[in-house]
């Protein structure tokens, strides 16, 4: 079993928390009213049968729910501490406005944190019936991140599928750097 810690983070009000709900399967309604994140939800379930350095494995995934507010910026290093991905999570109905956000993000959470681009995934969360496709987040940052889109009414297969893939690659790189790090403890 490979342990992984996640960060959900994006603009307030972009759906993180209907999302992380939906991942970890922890259906949390309160009808349409809106309740915002303070500070951070840590949401905990395992992934079977994912495909980790080619066997199949569990992954016990710790799932950050970071609020969007700025209030609680300082709540951050300790919300960082040993991340090993970010889901980057934006509203694609307000992709303009959502950008510049998700690039102060992307500063904060992976470059001043030492993570690499193959740790990220983007999702565009989408609301109503209608799955459009919401295009690429513009911005340098995300060039090379992988995108999707995600609409909880629509194609929520799609969504597990490529949540799954990205814990599978998340996991992977895990495995190997403990691996690497048992490897020079006992000097092969």
């Amino acid at each position: 079993m490979v342990k992984i810690k996640l960060l959900l983070v994006g603009p307030v009000q972009s759906g993180k928390t209907h999302l992380a709900n939906f991942l970890a399967d922890a259906f949390e309604f309160s009808g349409d009213e809106y309740w915002p994140t303070k500070g951070a939800r840590i949401l905990e379930f395992d992934v079977r049968d994912i495909n980790v350095n080619n066997r199949k494995d569990k992954v016990d995934v710790e799932l950050w729910d970071v609020s969007g507010d700025r209030q609680y910026e300082g709540c951050w290093p300790a919300i960082q501490h040993e991340a090993n991905g970010v889901l980057f999570v934006y509203s694609a109905s307000r992709v303009e406005r959502d950008a510049r956000e998700l690039e102060a993000l992307y500063t904060s959470f992976v470059q001043q944190q030492g993570l690499r681009d193959s740790q990220c995934l983007v999702i565009a969360h989408q609301q109503g019936a209608d799955p459009g496709h919401a295009g690429k987040l513009p911005g340098s940052s995300f060039a090379t991140i992988p995108q999707v889109d995600a609409n909880l009414d629509a194609n929520t297969n799609q969504i597990r599928s490529d949540f799954n893939g990205y814990v599978s690659q998340v996991a992977g790189m895990v495995s190997e750097a403990r691996e690497k790090a048992e490897r020079d403890i006992v000097g092969k």
